[in-house]
């Protein structure tokens, strides 16, 4: 049985910050307008926002690949369309004394320095050949094991533009407590209204923290606002992929000119 990630407790203070800016395991569909119903979306890089007679349903996924060296290699790890037949096993390395940090600041910040550590995960597709509509919920499958009873985990949608820059589109998080894992973990991200262009290509990248947007996990399932960092642990997590465990995206997908 798949078990939807539960959401993980922010940090009191930035808990206002975090609502604002999507750092969240699930957020909610925009409410319909008076007017007919029609929802509105928030459009990156556009003026103003879209209106349409629904939210927009439908998915399609996009796999995680590589060979197993996607915290070092930015080449490794990929965003296919199908899964690969090998599969391979690439590892999240989370030092509670050097978690991996939240995006400074509110609005679009470019998180390529992020997605530079060896303790951030990052699969990249190829760069779009022809302009590509998002619109809709993003969520991830994950096959995922830890070595720890409890385990934190950050999955970030972005957009990476030609010239390296990467900002972020639908975040997600979860906390997962003892007796809580499943395989797969379904993560359900931030809802997503975009639209790239020629050369610009979609990432997503999983880290085992986003601090200080969230306490960091001690790995002993503990409340870790108030549990001391000396009690922490170092947290391993193996994150499988291909075609016995195909690990995914979902993207909402509305438009794909060919």
């Amino acid at each position: 049985m798949h078990r939807p990630c539960a959401a993980g407790e922010p940090s009191t203070a930035i808990r206002a910050t975090n609502a604002a800016c999507g750092h969240s395991c699930r957020r909610e569909r925009p409410a319909a307008s008076a007017a007919g119903g029609r929802r509105h979306h928030l459009h990156p890089g556009a003026v103003g926002h879209e209106l349409s007679a629904a939210w927009p349903a439908g998915a399609v996924p996009l796999y995680l690949a590589g060979g197993g060296k996607a915290s070092i290699d930015a080449e490794d790890g990929r965003l296919a369309t199908a899964p690969d037949a090998g599969g391979a096993v690439e590892h999240i390395v989370h030092d509670p004394w050097r978690p991996a940090p939240s995006a400074p600041g509110a609005g679009p910040t470019d998180r390529s320095a992020i997605d530079a550590r060896p303790d951030v995960l990052t699969f990249t597709a190829a760069p779009r050949e022809a302009p590509i509509t998002l619109a809709g919920d993003v969520a991830a499958r994950l096959f995922i094991v830890s070595d720890t009873p409890s385990f934190d985990l950050c999955c970030v949608l972005s957009r990476v533009t030609p010239a390296g820059q990467v900002f972020a589109l639908a975040p997600g998080y979860c906390r997962v407590k003892p007796g809580d894992a499943a395989a797969p973990l379904t993560l359900a991200m931030g809802a997503v209204c975009a639209t790239l262009q020629p050369g610009e290509a979609l990432r997503l990248s999983l880290s085992g923290a986003a601090f200080p947007a969230y306490a960091v996990n001690s790995g002993t399932g503990a409340d870790p606002t108030t549990t001391p960092l000396a009690a922490a642990s170092i947290i391993t997590l193996g994150v499988r992929h291909g075609a016995s465990s195909p690990s995914s995206v979902m993207i909402p997908v509305v438009e794909a000119p060919s």
